[in-house]
Protein backbone atom coordinates (compact mmCIF):
# COMPACT_ATOMS: atom_id res chain seq x y z
CA UNK A 1 0.00 0.00 0.00
CA UNK A 2 1.42 3.53 -1.02
CA UNK A 3 0.66 7.14 0.78
CA UNK A 4 -1.92 9.03 -1.56
CA UNK A 5 -0.23 12.40 -2.20
CA UNK A 6 -1.79 15.61 0.02
CA UNK A 7 -3.77 17.54 -2.38
CA UNK A 8 -6.36 19.81 -0.85
CA UNK A 9 -9.95 18.43 -0.71
CA UNK A 10 -12.92 19.46 0.94
CA UNK A 11 -16.44 17.76 1.78
CA UNK A 12 -20.01 19.12 0.39
CA UNK A 13 -23.20 18.06 0.88
CA UNK A 14 -25.24 18.77 -2.69
CA UNK A 15 -28.63 19.45 -2.54
CA UNK A 16 -30.20 21.94 -5.02
CA UNK A 17 -30.77 25.56 -3.86
CA UNK A 18 -33.12 27.19 -2.22
CA UNK A 19 -34.33 30.57 -1.61
CA UNK A 20 -31.25 32.33 0.06
CA UNK A 21 -32.22 34.92 2.51
CA UNK A 22 -30.16 36.26 5.22
CA UNK A 23 -31.84 35.54 8.62
CA UNK A 24 -34.85 34.13 7.00
CA UNK A 25 -35.42 30.11 7.30
CA UNK A 26 -34.20 28.57 4.52
CA UNK A 27 -36.08 25.46 2.25
CA UNK A 28 -35.06 21.83 3.16
CA UNK A 29 -33.79 21.24 -0.05
CA UNK A 30 -31.03 24.54 0.49
CA UNK A 31 -27.44 23.28 -0.15
CA UNK A 32 -25.39 23.32 3.41
CA UNK A 33 -21.51 23.39 3.00
CA UNK A 34 -19.98 21.73 6.23
CA UNK A 35 -16.12 22.69 6.98
CA UNK A 36 -14.62 19.46 8.88
CA UNK A 37 -13.14 20.53 11.95
CA UNK A 38 -9.60 19.65 10.88
CA UNK A 39 -9.88 22.22 8.13
CA UNK A 40 -7.66 24.72 8.20
CA UNK A 41 -9.63 26.67 5.69
CA UNK A 42 -11.08 30.69 6.92
CA UNK A 43 -14.51 31.39 7.04
CA UNK A 44 -15.22 33.53 3.91
CA UNK A 45 -14.92 36.96 4.69
CA UNK A 46 -18.10 37.88 3.38
CA UNK A 47 -19.76 35.04 5.12
CA UNK A 48 -22.57 36.53 8.15
CA UNK A 49 -22.79 34.39 11.39
CA UNK A 50 -25.98 33.47 12.07
CA UNK A 51 -26.02 31.40 15.47
CA UNK A 52 -23.98 28.46 17.24
CA UNK A 53 -25.31 25.02 16.44
CA UNK A 54 -25.09 22.20 18.83
CA UNK A 55 -25.95 18.71 18.43
CA UNK A 56 -25.82 16.31 21.39
CA UNK A 57 -27.86 13.20 20.54
CA UNK A 58 -27.99 11.49 23.99
CA UNK A 59 -31.77 10.60 23.12
CA UNK A 60 -31.16 6.80 22.37
CA UNK A 61 -34.56 7.30 20.00
CA UNK A 62 -32.71 9.73 17.61
CA UNK A 63 -29.76 8.50 15.59
CA UNK A 64 -26.68 9.80 16.67
CA UNK A 65 -23.85 8.17 13.83
CA UNK A 66 -21.29 10.50 12.33
CA UNK A 67 -24.17 11.04 9.47
CA UNK A 68 -26.93 11.90 11.97
CA UNK A 69 -25.42 13.92 13.59
CA UNK A 70 -24.41 16.16 10.06
CA UNK A 71 -27.81 15.89 8.86
CA UNK A 72 -29.19 17.48 12.10
CA UNK A 73 -26.10 20.08 12.09
CA UNK A 74 -27.64 21.35 8.89
CA UNK A 75 -31.41 21.27 9.65
CA UNK A 76 -30.45 23.47 12.47
CA UNK A 77 -28.58 25.83 10.29
CA UNK A 78 -31.67 25.89 7.42
CA UNK A 79 -33.39 26.81 10.71
CA UNK A 80 -31.18 29.91 11.61
CA UNK A 81 -31.32 30.60 7.76
CA UNK A 82 -27.86 29.49 7.33
CA UNK A 83 -25.71 27.52 4.51
CA UNK A 84 -22.76 27.34 5.84
CA UNK A 85 -21.16 25.08 8.87
CA UNK A 86 -18.18 25.68 10.63
CA UNK A 87 -17.58 22.51 13.06
CA UNK A 88 -15.72 23.95 16.09
CA UNK A 89 -15.60 21.16 17.90
CA UNK A 90 -16.29 17.15 17.85
CA UNK A 91 -16.57 14.35 19.89
CA UNK A 92 -16.81 11.28 19.02
CA UNK A 93 -18.81 8.07 20.75
CA UNK A 94 -17.13 6.53 23.77
CA UNK A 95 -17.61 4.28 27.23
CA UNK A 96 -19.63 7.18 28.47
CA UNK A 97 -22.05 8.36 25.50
CA UNK A 98 -22.34 6.11 22.72
CA UNK A 99 -23.73 9.06 20.70
CA UNK A 100 -21.00 11.51 18.64
CA UNK A 101 -21.57 15.34 19.65
CA UNK A 102 -21.61 18.31 17.60
CA UNK A 103 -20.47 21.85 17.83
CA UNK A 104 -20.36 24.66 14.79
CA UNK A 105 -20.96 28.19 13.84
CA UNK A 106 -23.73 28.58 11.08
CA UNK A 107 -23.46 31.07 8.74
CA UNK A 108 -24.59 32.86 5.92
CA UNK A 109 -22.84 33.37 2.84
CA UNK A 110 -24.34 34.36 -0.61
CA UNK A 111 -21.65 33.40 -2.78
CA UNK A 112 -22.19 29.57 -1.94
CA UNK A 113 -22.51 28.15 -4.94
CA UNK A 114 -19.12 29.54 -6.12
CA UNK A 115 -17.49 28.55 -3.15
CA UNK A 116 -18.64 25.03 -3.50
CA UNK A 117 -17.19 24.89 -7.52
CA UNK A 118 -13.87 26.18 -5.90
CA UNK A 119 -13.54 23.58 -3.68
CA UNK A 120 -14.96 20.81 -5.73
CA UNK A 121 -12.04 21.57 -8.34
CA UNK A 122 -9.57 20.88 -5.71
CA UNK A 123 -11.63 17.66 -4.62
CA UNK A 124 -11.41 16.79 -8.72
CA UNK A 125 -7.47 17.11 -8.39
CA UNK A 126 -7.19 14.30 -6.12
CA UNK A 127 -8.70 12.13 -8.44
CA UNK A 128 -6.70 13.12 -11.77
CA UNK A 129 -3.87 12.21 -9.02
CA UNK A 130 -4.67 8.66 -8.79
CA UNK A 131 -6.35 7.87 -11.96
CA UNK A 132 -4.46 8.01 -15.36
CA UNK A 133 -7.10 7.80 -17.58
CA UNK A 134 -10.94 7.65 -17.28
CA UNK A 135 -11.47 5.08 -15.50
CA UNK A 136 -14.64 2.55 -15.16
CA UNK A 137 -14.46 2.47 -11.21
CA UNK A 138 -14.12 4.37 -8.16
CA UNK A 139 -11.18 4.11 -5.46
CA UNK A 140 -12.83 3.51 -1.64
CA UNK A 141 -9.92 4.04 1.11
CA UNK A 142 -11.01 2.42 4.69
CA UNK A 143 -8.95 2.82 7.21
CA UNK A 144 -8.72 2.20 11.38
CA UNK A 145 -6.60 4.33 13.21
CA UNK A 146 -4.61 2.69 15.57
CA UNK A 147 -5.87 4.70 18.49
CA UNK A 148 -9.21 4.01 17.64
CA UNK A 149 -12.00 2.06 21.01
CA UNK A 150 -11.95 -1.38 21.55
CA UNK A 151 -8.90 -1.61 18.93
CA UNK A 152 -8.50 -5.74 19.43
CA UNK A 153 -11.91 -6.11 17.67
CA UNK A 154 -11.28 -6.51 14.11
CA UNK A 155 -14.88 -7.05 11.45
CA UNK A 156 -15.60 -7.08 7.68
CA UNK A 157 -16.54 -3.99 5.57
CA UNK A 158 -18.87 -5.21 2.64
CA UNK A 159 -20.03 -3.39 -0.11
CA UNK A 160 -23.35 -4.63 -0.95
CA UNK A 161 -22.90 -8.67 -1.06
CA UNK A 162 -19.43 -8.89 -1.26
CA UNK A 163 -16.95 -8.71 1.51
CA UNK A 164 -13.80 -5.33 0.65
CA UNK A 165 -11.57 -6.27 3.54
CA UNK A 166 -10.88 -7.12 7.41
CA UNK A 167 -10.42 -4.09 9.47
CA UNK A 168 -8.55 -4.22 12.64
CA UNK A 169 -6.74 -1.35 14.43
CA UNK A 170 -4.17 0.26 11.87
CA UNK A 171 -5.81 -0.88 8.64
CA UNK A 172 -5.54 1.29 5.71
CA UNK A 173 -6.89 -0.25 2.68
CA UNK A 174 -7.72 0.78 -0.86
CA UNK A 175 -10.95 -0.48 -2.87
CA UNK A 176 -11.54 -0.42 -6.19
CA UNK A 177 -15.66 0.03 -6.51
CA UNK A 178 -16.92 -1.21 -10.05
CA UNK A 179 -21.12 -1.20 -9.32
CA UNK A 180 -21.85 3.16 -9.95
CA UNK A 181 -25.00 4.59 -8.21
CA UNK A 182 -25.65 3.38 -5.09
CA UNK A 183 -23.66 1.18 -2.93
CA UNK A 184 -24.61 -0.02 0.95
CA UNK A 185 -21.09 -0.03 2.61
CA UNK A 186 -21.72 -2.26 6.19
CA UNK A 187 -20.14 -4.39 9.09
CA UNK A 188 -21.91 -6.31 11.75
CA UNK A 189 -20.45 -7.37 14.93
CA UNK A 190 -23.39 -7.51 17.73
CA UNK A 191 -25.54 -5.50 16.03
CA UNK A 192 -25.26 -4.15 12.20
CA UNK A 193 -23.99 -0.39 11.02
CA UNK A 194 -24.57 0.63 7.45
CA UNK A 195 -24.37 3.86 5.07
CA UNK A 196 -25.08 4.24 1.07
CA UNK A 197 -22.55 5.77 -1.00
CA UNK A 198 -23.72 6.95 -4.09
CA UNK A 199 -20.26 5.62 -6.41
CA UNK A 200 -19.20 7.80 -9.55
CA UNK A 201 -16.55 6.37 -11.64
CA UNK A 202 -13.10 8.48 -11.38
CA UNK A 203 -14.14 9.60 -7.97
CA UNK A 204 -12.77 8.78 -4.75
CA UNK A 205 -14.10 8.27 -0.92
CA UNK A 206 -12.51 7.52 2.58
CA UNK A 207 -14.06 5.61 4.73
CA UNK A 208 -13.27 6.17 8.70
CA UNK A 209 -13.84 3.02 10.55
CA UNK A 210 -13.95 2.62 14.73
CA UNK A 211 -15.97 0.84 17.29
CA UNK A 212 -18.84 2.38 19.42
CA UNK A 213 -20.12 1.32 22.79
CA UNK A 214 -21.93 -2.04 22.86
CA UNK A 215 -23.15 -4.52 24.91
CA UNK A 216 -21.02 -7.17 24.33
CA UNK A 217 -17.95 -6.61 21.56
CA UNK A 218 -19.19 -2.69 20.83
CA UNK A 219 -20.79 -1.73 17.57
CA UNK A 220 -18.81 -0.79 14.06
CA UNK A 221 -18.87 2.78 13.31
CA UNK A 222 -18.53 4.42 9.73
CA UNK A 223 -17.71 7.54 8.92
CA UNK A 224 -17.49 8.87 4.96
CA UNK A 225 -15.56 11.40 5.92
CA UNK A 226 -14.17 15.10 3.86
CA UNK A 227 -11.25 14.91 1.29
CA UNK A 228 -8.80 16.40 3.41
CA UNK A 229 -9.19 14.88 6.51
CA UNK A 230 -9.48 11.27 4.92
CA UNK A 231 -6.05 11.83 2.82
CA UNK A 232 -4.49 13.33 6.23
CA UNK A 233 -5.52 9.87 8.64
CA UNK A 234 -5.00 8.02 5.69
CA UNK A 235 -1.47 8.46 5.28
CA UNK A 236 -1.00 8.31 8.80
CA UNK A 237 -2.04 5.36 9.11
CA UNK A 238 0.30 3.87 5.93
CA UNK A 239 2.95 5.80 7.90
CA UNK A 240 2.40 3.89 11.10
CA UNK A 241 2.46 0.80 9.71
CA UNK A 242 5.42 1.00 7.81
CA UNK A 243 7.25 3.89 9.39
CA UNK A 244 7.85 5.69 6.43
CA UNK A 245 5.97 8.01 3.14
CA UNK A 246 6.35 5.99 -0.15
CA UNK A 247 4.85 7.54 -3.27
CA UNK A 248 1.07 6.43 -4.14
CA UNK A 249 1.14 5.08 -8.00
CA UNK A 250 -1.16 5.63 -10.89
CA UNK A 251 -4.01 3.93 -11.37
Amino acid sequence: MKVIPKILGFLFFTCSLGKQATGQILADTTTVVVIDVDDPEEIPKDAKLQGKITVIGADLKVACGYNSIINQAKEKARNLGANLVNVTKLIDPDRLNACYRLHADAYYYPGITTYMEQRQRAADSIARSIFTDSPSYAMLYIYRTRNSMVPWINYVINVEDSEACTIKAGSAVAVKLFNSGPNKLWARTESETDLMINVVPGEVYFLQCGIKPGIAKGIPDLKLVETRKGLNQFNETLIGNHGKKKKFPKR
